[in-house]
Formats: structure tokens, sequence, C-alpha cells
């Protein structure tokens, strides 16, 4: 939800038209791993040191792996904003660690977009010391498991906040924002117990009532 936020606030300041998402606890080692938008989204960390370059995210992954494609797709990716805006952005139902850049992956393939990488030697990545959370939260993985059935009704066209205060600082800008989080967990839970039957025929109805190239990025209050 909050890289929603970002999105849709970045794009008030200025009509960028490449946007890059990475986390907190990484932080590039290849100076050569450019930060550049290209045709398709960009998966730019392929390698950690923590894990002798050899590991994502827990999972271990060869080098011609990583570069063909895996079902990895966290730490640092890059879209196009239109591209971004064409699968609605991220859930805005994920809370806690987990799953959600998963999410995002299957809503780029569900829209024709392949995802580029480079090798492991170029995208190498220091992680920073940190606790993490052993366990992902079980509604997180059932949300992940029938993703595809949602991603036209749940991201940027669903996404309601309010801005409480903005500062601008030379390197970046600090946003403070409120969100009612209850909602999109009562949503989640809501998802997770519907049946496949029945989250079949709504994705079905829907697709046959739209042909949308983009989902609408809402205009939020100041």
């Amino acid at each position: 939800m909050l890289k929603n936020i970002g999105f849709i606030e970045s794009q008030k300041h200025a009509n960028f038209d490449c946007v890059a998402f990475q986390d907190l606890d990484v932080l590039p080692e290849n100076i050569f791993n450019l930060y550049q938008c290209r045709d398709k989204p960009r998966h730019l960390m392929t390698a950690l040191d923590t894990t002798d370059y050899n590991q994502i995210a827990g999972h271990k992954v060869e080098q011609s792996r990583m570069e063909k494609g895996t079902n990895l797709f966290g730490g640092v990716v890059l879209f196009k904003s239109t591209q971004f805006q064409m699968i609605n952005g991220y859930s805005n139902l994920y809370f806690g660690w987990g799953s959600e850049d998963t999410d995002l992956m299957y809503r780029a393939l569900s829209r024709g977009l392949t995802i580029e990488r480079p090798n492991t030697l170029i995208g190498r990545y220091k992680e920073a010391k940190h606790t993490k959370d052993p366990n992902r939260p079980i509604r997180n993985q059932a949300l992940h498991a029938r993703c595809m059935y949602r991603f036209y009704d749940d991201g940027l066209s669903s996404l309601k906040y309010e801005v409480i205060e903005k500062q601008e600082h030379p390197a970046y800008t600090w946003i403070h924002v409120r969100y009612n989080d209850t909602k999109y967990l009562v949503d989640g839970d809501d998802f997770v117990m519907k049946t496949d039957s029945e989250l079949g025929q709504n994705f079905t109805k829907y697709m046959h009532i739209t042909n949308r190239q983009s989902f609408p990025v809402p205009k939020q209050t100041e």
C-alpha cells in the first residue's frame, strides 16, 4: 500500500515516466546495475552478499535460473509509469512480511509483460543486518495463492488515504499519511474466505465488460 501511495504522490510532484521500488535493507554493489527503465519491467536484485550471492529471500538460485526467470521479484524493481498503472500497482491487502512482491510479478505477467534481470555479477546487493520475521503470515500466503483473481479491483484503483504532512528535503520527500488499515484487513479476509467459483465468476464478468489499458489513479485529498 505504501508503495502505491509513493507512486501517486510522486506523480503529483512531476510526470515521472520511470519508477523504482526498493527495499530499505538492500544497497547495490555494482555501478553498472543501472536504475533505468526499459521496455520490460526490471528486477535488479539477483544476488545477495548475506547468502554468498546464490540465494534470494532464502531461496537458492543458480545464476542461469536467476537470469532466465524465477518466481522471485523482490528487493528492487523498476517499471515505466504506464506499466505500473496498467497492472493497477501493488495490492493494498498485504500486511506483515511476504508475498506482495510475487503478487506484483503475477500482475505484470497477467498483462502480457515479461521481466528483465541483470546477471548475478551485475545484480549484486548488500543486505543490512536486521531482525527478520521468521514467519510469513498465513493470511498473506492465502492472498498470494489466488492473486490472479484480484488485480483488477485491488491496487491503485482502490487506494484511499489522506496526506497529513509533507516535507521536501534535498534528497528525498517525507510524507506522513493516514489510511484505514482495518478496512483493507477486512477486505483481504473477505477475499480469502471466497470460493474459487465465486472469484472466477466475478473475474470473468469483469473481463467481459472492460477492455481498459490501464487503471485510474485516484485523486487524494491533501
